[in-house]
């Protein structure tokens, strides 16, 4: 069921600005057994754990026994989800070894005395606190506060899309809701904030109180409406902003009836990867002297091909569903790669969904009924 959100952070508003579904998914504990998770974003869970405990020094040691605790809490909670069991031990999540690498060295970088973050001269350093203001409204956990900075650790490009200079729209507005609640706390205003990748140079970018109080309002205008609508029990697709920028890296897309609606062909060549649903018109059949499964879908939604569509190599130990696929069973599939010459093919991201084992979405002060024997959200 979606709920009411009590409180918004800088990164839960950018998800709601997005698409309040999606933000609303995202605080929907039930919704995680049908989310395929993100390597990568695990490891920039530990990226942020080492460099945490960098900003107090520390020899490379310690930096890297920070890295492995960090990684095998990521690695243990993997094994125990359904879905993101089969992407195996850390070592082989993509880019494993260059984020570890760059967090030793960022580590080390931002523990010495003379680290470009700290120039300004102002004693003292606030590492990964949360904060709140506006009431509890709006809460926050910047990486670091020091002195008249507030940094955020990124591990992709902070740079707008072609434009080599300018700070992402979204990572500034998260800088300046992080200063809002750092005046809230202390009563003074952070007059800077610097967005620190993986690779390159630090970016900075100012702090204006007035844009940093703007930002904040508007926070709260996006928490406030989505939940006016979830208190009204308004049907969950309308929350919903489906086009292929939305939802093309969407996690919640197996989920999502409003992307089921409207996702076509035609967003092929502008989202991430093909999803398709249908009808099996028979039960998946063994291939590879029954190591793996060959499922075929008369496809008629999502962003792949219409019509017979064959997905194989399937591992039935991956995709246990496939076991309850019987002929006539709707199906949907998510995470699939697309092929020049339109065809799709099954990746390790791919995500099998019999329709029957899908939750319903209902918003917490609606009275529709539920339509399939899955139970509610």
């Amino acid at each position: 069921m979606l709920t009411s959100i009590p409180a918004v952070s800088p990164s839960l508003a950018e998800v709601l600005r997005l698409c309040p579904l999606r933000g609303g998914l995202s605080r929907a504990d039930a919704a995680g057994r049908f989310v395929l998770g993100q390597p990568k974003a695990w490891l920039g869970t530990a990226y942020h754990a080492v460099l945490e405990g960098a900003v107090s020094g520390g020899a490379a040691a310690a930096h890297e026994a920070t890295w492995l605790a960090a990684i095998n809490e990521q690695h243990g909670r993997a094994r125990q989800h359904p879905l993101d069991q089969r992407f195996g031990p850390p070592e082989r999540w993509p880019g494993y070894h260059l984020i570890r690498a760059m967090a030793l060295l960022r580590a080390q970088e931002v523990g010495s005395p003379s680290s470009n973050t700290g120039r300004s001269g102002v004693g003292g350093a606030a590492r990964e606190q949360w904060l709140s203001g506006a009431g509890g409204r709006l809460v926050g956990r910047p990486d670091l506060v020091r002195g008249d900075a507030v940094i955020d650790y990124k591990t992709g490009d902070i740079h707008e899309q072609g434009d080599s200079s300018a700070a992402k729209a979204s990572y500034v507005r998260q800088l300046q809701i992080y200063a809002f609640l750092v005046k809230e706390r202390t009563g003074r205003w952070p007059t800077r904030g610097m967005l620190l990748p993986m690779e390159g140079p630090p970016l900075e970018v100012e702090l204006e109180p007035a844009a940093c109080e703007r930002a904040a309002a508007e926070a709260l205008n996006l928490l406030d409406r989505y939940n006016r609508k979830i208190e009204a029990g308004v049907a969950p697709a309308s929350l919903a902003s489906p086009s292929p920028d939305a939802c093309r890296w969407c996690p919640y897309q197996v989920l999502c009836p409003a992307f089921w609606a409207v996702a076509a062909e035609s967003w092929s060549d502008q989202i991430g990867a093909a999803a398709i649903g249908g009808s099996a018109p028979a039960a998946p059949r063994p291939i590879h002297g029954g190591a793996a499964l060959a499922l075929s879908l008369t496809a008629d939604e999502g962003t792949g091909p219409r019509g017979e569509v064959g997905l194989a190599p399937l591992n039935p130990r991956v995709h246990p569903s496939l076991a309850q696929v019987m002929a006539g069973t709707r199906v949907r599939v998510t995470g699939l790669a697309r092929r020049a010459d339109g065809t799709v093919i099954p990746t390790i991201r791919t995500v099998v969904a019999p329709l029957e084992d899908l939750p319903d979405m209902v918003a917490a002060g609606s009275t529709i009924p539920n339509e399939r024997g899955a139970g509610p959200l």
